[in-house]
């Protein structure tokens, strides 16, 4: 870059700098949280309150939900579900990261696990994960209108999931009047995928709104046992941002 500065006299002077020009940083940016939670205490019969956000609301047995050892788990009874959300938070376009674990692998006709938003009552948005028999896990993205769930898309997550090990999901939901829905999904401590794995718009009139967010867990009624889900390191943000890298 060059500069000419000339005074009242006519004199002329002339600098010449080099100047570096960064381009912006793309993709997520780290974001403050909406809501947090590390799950860092003891407590039976519920969850809680979590870190940033509020406390937890048990949407089944709150006898079968119960924090400890830094995770917040749900174990459920086949052909049963239980929910834990944070209903103080109520936002339209946000991204919430979680990470599981099943640690016994999954009888019957599965596990899921879905990671909602803008949920009012039986209606949201969600991720749902269905962990299967065969050790496969189905990722999927979902539309629930009073309690029916329309699928708008899915994929098998490469390499399948061994119990005991922790996946991290990260769902995000934005826009209105047009809403685009995306998903990733990765094993814990591995380098994060720069691209999401599935994305996909919905209109539906009734989800262009605003709402809670809800982790949720139902057990297949093939299953023979009771299966326990445990939740880690939840980070709930502005749509379009990241939590901050540890």
């Amino acid at each position: 870059m060059r500069l000419t500065v000339s005074d009242a006299a006519g004199l002329t002077g002339t600098t010449t700098r080099s100047v570096t020009v960064t381009a912006p940083p793309t993709g997520p940016q780290p974001g403050a949280p909406l809501a947090a939670d590390a799950f860092e205490r003891q407590v039976t019969g519920g969850w809680g309150t979590a870190d940033t956000g509020g406390p937890w609301v048990i949407g089944g047995p709150a006898a079968n939900a119960s924090v400890s050892g830094g995770q917040g788990q749900l174990l459920v009874p086949a052909a049963q579900s239980n929910t834990a959300a944070l209903t103080q938070l109520s936002r339209q376009d946000v991204a919430v990261q979680v990470a599981l674990t099943l640690p016994q692998a999954p009888t019957g006709g599965g596990v899921y696990v879905g990671v909602a938003t803008r949920t009012v009552g039986l209606t949201d948005y969600r991720a749902k994960l269905r962990f299967r028999a065969d050790g496969q896990v189905e990722v999927m993205l979902v539309r629930t209108v009073d309690d029916q769930e329309t699928i708008l898309g899915g994929y098998l997550l490469p390499g399948g999931y061994r119990p005991g090990t922790s996946l991290t999901v990260r769902f995000e939901s934005a826009g209105s009047g047009t809403t685009t829905l995306r998903v990733k999904a990765w094993a814990t401590g591995t380098t994060e995928p720069a691209a999401w794995a599935l994305v996909r718009t919905d209109d539906a009139a009734v989800l262009q709104r605003a709402g809670t967010v809800l982790l949720d867990q139902y057990v297949s009624a093939s299953a023979t046992a009771p299966t326990a889900v445990r939740f880690d390191q939840l980070w709930v943000g502005e749509a379009g941002t990241a939590p901050a890298a540890p």
